[in-house]
């Protein structure tokens, strides 16, 4: 005999198919424990058929889990359009409509048995654990002479719902009634040549009608296939008498083989099974499923009465005839089924590192033995089992994350099932960590400043850092928030408060804090160092001027030079050469200037006997940091070539000594070597004879009193230069321009907030080559006020210790009375701004209140029709504190005091003055500014680019003004 079994049962058919090599899709339309009808006419159902769907209770699609398929035929009376009831079936054409008829399979068998049972209780479910029934209905628009299963409709039937939904292939079964039942009889019979082509491992037939298996000797294959078949005795139809002969063909046994029964009438039912060889007669379901040896894989059961459907009414809510029916499966043999229990998923906290699993399973054979193995899916790590073929076994060497072990269970029958359990190893309870910002500090202006978050700590260590700011001018910037170290720029003077938040690998964080105190930069020092190349026969020059001793030897030193206010630096100069010769000699004058006749008169100097004779004075201990200027006396009482050339580092300027009074060597801001050193070169010119050298001034120029500029511009105007704070064309009241930075692009605490809304802005003020203060970029743009307009300009972050000057420049192309007034509160300054060049609004000393804000008002004269406003530059004066007035009365210096010359001049104007001047402006004899210098430790201005006429000059100092008439040539 073959050794693959086949269950057949006949109840109509009951046929259990197992396909191969499907791939099943999970699209089910119902709920778990739901009879669903599915029309044929919704887009989603692709099997062909309109069918009811049953899902067992616990379906779960998304679990991965494959099931049993029961699919039912129906008889020739339920088919029908496959609509449900309740909707209208319509043809493509609409000419064909009905009512949904589909309910007609719900008159017989299982589906009948089901839709009782429908009451959502798990516990009534016939018994169809992890089965889906489906039951199709044979379509048909008839009403009449309806249609019949046909048999190649059978393996697509199969086909069609096996794809459709998540089933395992080697568990499908199909029963079938009347019609239905006929089609599987007629299904077995085609195919019993070529039996590898039934797909069925079962069959459970009930009242076949017509066909019968009659060709003894060729249904060997399908002995080992289950069949059991139902009939009445006084069936119509004579079903018995078909069935009977069909299950005595299949297992070879005669045709008097079936005992009868002795009281047939009194017999409601009758069971008959072949086992072991020979037919046995019971009277109740006995399918002896234990053993293949003792277990029935053909059967049949006789009814008395009860109609052509007998079995729907009395045994098909059996739960023997569905442990009968899915004991089989298609690749032979009894099918004993396992159910394996892993166990429930649990978590544990490190350092626990071992777990107990406690796994359990058992067999529908209650005879078969079971063995066990434990197997580990995945984890992080690879754990070990005590035991792996125990149900119970413990599992050690656990890390911190997710492990899935699998318990598989076989029994003696060779049936085997799997159930997999999650176990969470979470990690040790996580320590927040602890933020720490570093310590409270203060820096000084200008610089920039790095915050330290390396002592933060955590336990398994810190992932992230974020540093924001909490207070303090808004002008500081991040070079990255996510370092534990920034660089934070743009620092203004005031308090800042940074904070710094650490978060650790499991999401916890921490914060702290850190105060920045930034200082003010310090105020000016300019330091000027003046050294005097002469002979101890000489007269000295002043105290503040330091001398040589007459030495002419390389490696001599002049040590820790005092600057002009005496006090001791750090800076030393040294000859890197020997000069050849000093003496008297140098050219003297009335007018002595910044070099005084006492530094005149001696020279150090070196005559050009080969052409290259050169000497080389080092100047240390210089801040690599800052600039220096270098102005050089270079003068001697003779005729001819004696060029002298200095130079460093690719500057170089030259000048001829031969009586020379006033032209001096300057080179401007050198910079010092890493090491704050500068090399000075001195040699002849091409043709000179002699290299000479009296004296030699060296400045350090402070940023401390630098210009606050704004450009009241617009969009599509050239930028004045980042000395120049300039708007963005906004006129609007509430407008802002915050943290001001001054001439030398460092950020300073002072804004600016139009507290009034201007009428308008264009670009049609008056430009000029004789730019001056205001650059064209600053005087093309202009923002306007109209008649009966006033508008205020605040100026906040002021020092409330410190006066300050206002120059405001007004200009417009334009003709017509533009008269523009500027107001503090207390003085007012009326400019004509039409075609307006050189004629500037200027306060000086004024006080900021107490809130450090100074208020500017600006209006229109008498008969003005417009008013306007280019630009302000805002400079803070030097030293002491502002005296609380709105205005300041100007102290001159007795006579003497200061000088400057020469008077006339063509151009560079030298002066001399007994207090150190801050600052010099230069007016025209109308008053009006029209130049303002910033003095270097040169003692000398250029006025090269004045047209010819009168000016006066003003000489600031900490005490004062001094004025000085000038001609300018």
């Amino acid at each position: 005999m073959n050794t693959r079994h086949l269950l057949v049962s006949v109840v109509g058919i009951f046929s259990l198919i197992l396909l191969t090599n499907y791939t099943a899709y999970a699209q089910a339309f119902g709920s778990p424990g739901e009879h669903t009808p599915v029309s044929l006419q919704n887009p989603a159902n692709p099997t062909g058929y309109g069918y009811y769907e049953y899902l067992p209770f616990g379906y779960n699609e998304a679990s991965g889990q494959k099931y049993r398929l029961l699919i039912w035929l129906h008889g020739r009376g339920e088919g029908g359009n496959g609509v449900p009831a309740g909707e209208i079936y319509s043809n493509n054409s609409g000419s064909i409509t009905q009512a949904g008829n589909l309910n007609k399979v719900l008159k017989n068998g299982i589906p009948d048995l089901i839709n009782d049972n429908d009451d959502g209780n798990p516990n009534n479910d016939l018994h169809l654990n992890n089965c889906i029934v489906i039951s199709p209905q044979k379509f048909t628009t008839k009403t009449s002479n309806l249609p019949v299963w046909q048999v190649d409709e059978v393996n697509a039937i199969i086909n069609a719902f096996a794809a459709h939904y998540l089933v395992e292939t080697t568990q499908i079964y199909i029963a079938g009634f009347s019609a239905g039942a006929n089609v599987l009889v007629n299904y077995v019979k085609n195919n019993r040549s070529n039996p590898d082509a039934t797909l069925p491992a079962a069959y459970l037939i009930s009242g076949p009608t017509n066909p019968k298996f009659a060709e003894a000797g060729e249904y060997d294959y399908f002995q080992n296939v289950g069949f059991w078949f139902h009939a009445n005795r006084q069936d119509n139809f004579n079903t018995y008498t078909k069935a009977r002969k069909s299950v005595i063909t299949i297992t070879g046994s005669g045709s008097n083989v079936i005992p009868g029964s002795s009281t047939p009438q009194a017999e409601v039912v009758k069971h008959y099974r072949f086992a072991g060889g020979s037919w046995q007669s019971e009277n109740a379901i006995n399918i002896e499923g234990v053993s293949p040896d003792t277990k029935s894989f053909t059967m049949l059961t006789a009814y008395r009465d009860l109609g052509h459907n007998p079995a729907t009414r009395v045994f098909l809510n059996d739960p023997k005839i569905y442990e009968w029916l899915f004991s089989f499966t298609r690749n032979g043999g009894t099918n004993s089924t396992v159910t394996t229990n892993a166990g429930t998923d649990d978590a544990i906290t490190l350092p626990t590192n071992s777990y107990t699993l406690n796994g359990s399973a058992s067999s529908s054979d209650l005879a078969a033995t079971l063995t066990y193995t434990w197997t580990q899916v995945s984890g992080p790590g690879t754990a070990t089992f005590a035991d792996s073929t125990l149900a119970s076994t413990t599992v050690t060497s656990l890390v911190e994350g997710t492990y899935i072990f699998r318990l598989t269970a076989t029994d003696s029958n060779g049936a085997s099932a799997s159930d997999d359990v999650t176990i969470t190893v979470l990690p040790l309870p996580n320590t927040p960590p602890v933020a720490n910002a570093g310590t409270d500090f203060s820096v000084t202006l200008p610089t920039t400043t790095t915050l330290n978050g390396s002592a933060s700590t955590d336990d398994s260590g810190i992932v992230s850092y974020a540093w924001s700011q909490v207070s303090g001018p808004n002008t500081a910037s991040f070079d990255d928030a996510s370092l534990v170290s920034p660089t934070i720029s743009g620092l203004v003077a005031g308090n800042y408060v940074f904070s710094l938040t650490v978060t650790d690998g499991s999401g916890a964080s921490d914060s702290d804090d850190v105060t920045v105190a930034v200082q003010p930069a310090p105020a000016p020092t300019n330091r000027v160092f003046k050294i005097n190349f002469t002979l101890p026969s000489l007269t000295p020059a002043s105290s503040d001027w330091n001398a040589t001793n007459g030495s002419l030897n390389a490696g001599y030193k002049l040590e820790n030079l005092l600057d002009e206010q005496g006090a001791s630096s750090s800076t030393t100069m040294e000859f890197l050469d020997t000069w050849p010769t000093s003496k008297t000699g140098g050219t003297t004058t009335i007018n002595e200037g910044i070099f005084p006749n006492a530094v005149r008169e001696g020279v150090y100097y070196t005559k050009n006997t080969t052409g290259t004779n050169e000497n080389n004075i080092k100047f240390s201990g210089l801040n690599p940091a800052e600039t220096y200027t270098f102005t050089i006396l270079s003068s001697r009482v003779t005729n001819g070539d004696k060029t002298t050339v200095f130079s460093y580092n690719g500057t170089s300027a030259s000048v001829n000594a031969s009586n020379n009074v006033d032209h001096y060597v300057v080179l401007p801001n050198l910079v010092p070597d890493a090491s704050g050193e500068i090399i000075l070169n001195v040699k002849t010119g091409e043709a000179a004879t002699f290299t000479y050298l009296n004296g030699l001034i060296i400045a350090s120029p402070s940023f401390g009193s630098a210009q606050v500029k704004v450009n009241f511009t617009l969009p599509g105007i050239a930028s004045a230069g980042t000395d120049w704070n300039e708007t963005d064309g906004s006129f609007n009241a509430g407008y802002q321009l915050s943290n001001l930075v001054n001439d030398q692009a460092i950020a300073t605490t002072i804004h600016m907030e139009l507290l009034d809304a201007w009428t308008n802005r264009n670009d049609k003020g008056k430009t000029t080559v004789n730019e001056g203060l205001f650059p064209n970029e600053v005087r093309e743009g202009v923002y306007q006020i109209n008649s009966g307009d006033e508008v205020r300009l605040k100026f906040s972050g002021l020092n409330a210790s410190t006066t300050y000057d206002f120059t405001f420049l007004s200009s417009r192309a334009s003709g017509g009375d533009k008269t523009t007034t500027f107001s503090d509160g207390s003085t007012t300054v009326a400019i004509s701004s039409s075609y307006n060049i050189n004629n500037y609004a200027t306060f000086t000393n004024l006080v900021p209140n107490a809130q450090g804000e100074i208020i500017i008002t600006v209006g229109l004269g008498a008969t003005a029709t417009q008013g306007f406003l280019n630009g302000v530059i805002i400079e803070a004066n030097p030293g002491g504190t502002a005296s609380r007035t709105t205005k300041t009365s100007t102290s001159i210096f007795p006579v003497s005091t200061t000088t400057a010359y020469p008077n006339p001049t063509n151009g560079v104007l030298h002066y001399k003055s007994t207090q150190k001047v801050m600052k010099v402006n230069v007016l025209n004899m109308k008053g009006t500014l029209v130049k303002r210098i910033q003095p270097t430790g040169s003692q000398s201005i250029k006025l090269d680019t004045l047209p010819t006429g009168l000016y006066i000059l003003e000489f600031k100092t900490a005490q004062g003004s001094e004025f000085i008439r000038v001609l300018k040539k």
